[in-house]
């Protein structure tokens, strides 16, 4: 949990604000009739995936 708050660091509002917008466009999936959850989960799973690759630099050439 640590090791995850050093790598959010300041930024720690901007993501409480992501996951409570992707929250809403999962609810938004159950809404309709459960079907768009099929839509939306992978969906934002996905933004959460990029975010993290983004925040940590997975696939980032590093150069010696």
């Amino acid at each position: 949990m640590k090791v995850s708050m050093r790598f959010i660091g300041k930024r720690w509002f901007s993501f409480f604000i992501f996951f409570i917008v992707l929250g809403l466009i999962n609810f938004l999936g159950l809404l309709a009739l459960g079907v768009g959850v099929l839509i939306t989960a992978p969906a934002t799973s996905l933004a959460v995936y990029f975010a993290y690759k983004d925040i940590v630099g997975i696939g980032t050439a590093q150069e010696d």
